[in-house]
């Protein structure tokens, strides 16, 4: 029987009614649960609070099935971007991975030269336009996912991946992308594809970057 205290300590009440019983509000609800109950509580509050930490699109991209299918070398991959982008330079970047780089446009040599920084002339004239592994690449990749179902880091990047960012870079146009390598609309694994290519797509043939806001 819950604890609680009775409204009427005689026995029966007033014509023969039961006593009223107060419960007590600690024995209601989630205070009830038992040790694993709690932590199992515990747990799925912790995860509601780390959600907001989910990147865009994480549900799409945590899936490591999305990664399955035909693989491009990355010497091969570079070969067909230097056809649609022979400005394009490769440098060796982190342990294992290439660095792609793109010449500045007037403003952003302006703006690199206030800025001041780096002193090699390479860097000077050219910015960080994306990266990738020195692997087989799949077309889509994968982010892998802590405890909290956080995505951590880019278990694997797929050249599509390096093609949104030479895009965004301005270094290549949508149309250049998609005459090269293949329109990805009817794929269910293009979402991200989709949402970080909108402006390139209602101006397909043009190279250009947006304002940083």
């Amino acid at each position: 029987m819950p604890k609680g205290r009775l409204a009427s300590l005689g026995g029966l009440g007033k014509n023969n009614q039961a006593p009223m019983v107060e419960t007590d509000i600690h024995e209601l609800g989630d205070k009830r649960l038992n040790p694993e109950e709690g932590v199992i509580k515990e747990r799925e509050d912790l995860l509601k609070k780390a959600r907001k930490f989910r990147v865009q699109d994480q549900d799409e991209l945590e899936n490591p099935a999305r990664s399955e299918g035909a693989r491009i070398p990355y010497t091969e991959l570079l070969k067909r971007l230097n056809k649609v982008c022979p400005q394009l330079t490769a440098r060796e970047g982190s342990p294992g991975s290439l660095a792609l780089y793109y010449p500045r446009n007037a403003d952003e040599l302006d703006e690199a030269l206030r800025e001041g920084g780096s002193s090699d002339v390479f860097f000077i004239f050219n910015k960080y336009a994306g990266g990738m592994p020195k692997e087989d690449l799949p077309e889509w990749g994968y982010v892998d996912i802590d405890t909290s179902l956080i995505a951590t880091h880019e278990h694997l990047r797929g050249w599509r991946t390096v093609l949104i960012g030479l895009i965004r870079a301005g270094a290549i146009s949508y149309a250049d992308a998609i005459n090269e390598f293949g329109d990805p609309g009817t794929d269910p694994r293009n979402i991200s594809w989709m949402r970080k290519t909108i402006e390139w797509r209602l101006h397909p043939n043009k190279k250009f970057t947006l304002p940083i806001c």
